[in-house]
């Protein structure tokens, strides 16, 4: 005698997505960093092989800065933002403002396996005549971990 399951049963019991999310809370990165990130959750389906978060660059210093650049570095690869319309870099982050940015990074392997160890969020921004770096992890999780 086989025993059938449903078809909307095997897909409920199958966990077909990930979430991918910063590691931290938003959080000022480094002792004298001009800007504070925060990388919004994305859900996406395990074979996907793009990844395009919304990227919160706060300014907290009380010059305006220069977003130069957004990249994600795994442990595979450094890739660049390749939206069919990229940003428009340098773009200015006012003194004490927020800035959204979205950006696509396509990726080589499926969301699943890149992101399988952790990975880094890189903003490249310049203050004045300093350049410098932020940083954030991301990371994998299931659906269920939407924190």
């Amino acid at each position: 005698m086989a025993f059938v399951l449903p078809l909307p049963l095997l897909i409920v019991a199958c966990d077909p997505g990930v979430t991918i999310r910063q590691a931290d809370s938003p959080k000022e990165i480094g002792k004298h960093s001009s800007v504070i990130l925060r990388v919004k959750s994305t859900h996406e389906l395990i074979g996907t092989t793009h990844y395009a978060p919304q990227v919160t660059v706060t300014n907290i210093s009380e010059a305006t800065v220069l977003v130069t650049g957004i990249e994600l570095a795994t442990k595979q690869k450094i890739y660049s933002d390749g939206s069919p319309q990229p940003q428009d870099f340098p773009e200015e982050v006012l003194a004490k403002q927020a800035h959204n940015f979205t950006v696509l990074f396509r990726l080589d392997d499926a969301v699943y396996k890149t992101f399988k160890e952790p990975a880094e969020l890189r903003v490249h921004y310049r203050n004045g005549s300093s350049e410098a770096t932020a940083r954030i992890a991301i990371v994998r999780g299931s659906l269920d971990d939407s924190r």
